[in-house]
């Protein structure tokens, strides 16, 4: 068996068949953030940012592949850095590719980029992925795992096929009677770009709906970092080439837009990432209206999994109560250092998620 780190774009297109070959399993299908064209728009941004040092690690047996460990390390201080998943920032799930049968390979990975003095905060981690279940049998490492918050998706199926009968009778009654409002004197479009110069457009549109909408609370827009607006275009760029999973999709009310949507969608699958409303309609409660044709568009396509992605913001528990739990693991060498480090990091984590159930509570 063979462990080996790469550090550029350049190097991961070398792995192109292999990283596709392995995101093609099933146990990956809930998990678009994963993707190969994906990375590839990360890492092509983070060779111009210089943010992290990139640490993907490969574990090669008998000429194939059989992990691939997306890592990126930044140190903090002195000698002491920190492994997190590549990506992270811009990810709601995280993973590692790791073929079936060589799950116990991922202690080996872990351990090629910590080293002595590094920690690996490794975040957003669904309890039906594949380094959650590896992870659950460590032997190797000092770990801990978290509960640190749950992940809403509605399942539709069953009930959902009478929609939106089947939404609570004041949800369904608001979201009727705003769309009545709304399309009185102008018809609601529901758009989704096909061609690579209307997407690039709409994405820009995004850009500034978004700034908008959160200047508008006096608050700042992720969007006024130019690094994030760049890995959005780039993310573009690698869908047009393969499929990142992207989807973009607009509600007009004549002229205006009501909301435009970021999000990916798969086969089976549709994942809830990025809206941006028009904070001047307001009133008519644009944030429902858009996921309702969302929605809608899902039913239409035969999409069996609408995901809400990470949090459980109240707004989601008006359309589902489904959930599937989301951790946090702090892992590093079996040394003291490693011990006391983890140790602050787990208790430190543990007040964090106790002051916002306090906060929630008091809402």
């Amino acid at each position: 068996m063979t462990v080996f780190t790469i550090r550029t774009l350049e190097e991961v297109k070398k792995l192109e068949s292999e990283w596709l070959r392995l995101q093609s399993q099933e146990c990956y299908s809930t998990n678009p953030f994963i993707n190969y064209y994906r990375m590839c728009a990360w890492l092509e941004m983070n060779e111009e940012e210089k943010k992290y040092e990139v640490k993907i690690v490969v574990i090669e047996e008998n000429d194939r592949i059989v992990l691939i460990a997306p890592f990126a390390k930044r140190k903090v201080l002195l000698n002491f850095y920190v492994i997190y998943f590549a990506g992270a920032e811009y990810a709601d799930y995280g993973d590692v590719l790791i073929e079936s049968g060589y799950e116990y390979c991922i202690e080996d990975a872990l351990k090629k980029v910590l080293g002595w003095f590094g920690i690996a905060v490794l975040r957003c981690v669904s309890a039906d992925s594949m380094i959650y279940r590896a992870m659950r049998s460590k032997k190797k490492l000092l770990s801990y795992e978290i509960e640190t918050t749950k992940c809403p998706y509605i399942e539709m199926e069953n009930e959902w096929i009478t929609f939106p009968d089947n939404l609570d009778k004041s949800l369904k009654k608001d979201i009727i009677y705003n769309i009545r409002r709304l399309s009185r004197d102008q018809p609601l479009e529901y758009i989704v770009p096909k061609m690579q110069e209307e997407k690039s457009i709409l994405l820009n549109d995004l850009f500034s709906l978004h700034t908008e909408e959160w200047n508008s609370r006096g608050k700042r827009s992720i969007f006024e970092n130019p690094y994030c607006r760049r890995y959005y275009e780039l993310l573009l760029k690698w869908n047009n080439i393969g499929d990142a999973k992207v989807y973009l999709a607009a509600l007009k009310a004549g002229e205006e837009y009501v909301g435009i949507f970021w999000g990916q969608r798969d086969i089976d699958r549709f994942y809830y990432y990025k809206p941006a409303y028009n904070y001047k309609l307001h009133k008519y409660s644009p944030g429902k209206i858009l996921l309702y044709y969302l929605i809608e568009e899902c039913l239409r396509n035969d999409i069996r999994y609408f995901d809400f992605l990470v949090g459980v913001e109240p707004y989601k528990l008006n359309w589902t109560d489904t959930m599937i739990p989301i951790y946090a693991i702090f892992c590093g060498q079996k040394n003291i250092l490693s011990w006391v480090l983890l140790k602050f990091l787990n208790n430190r984590e543990h007040l964090k998620i106790n002051r916002r159930s306090k906060n929630e509570e008091n809402q």
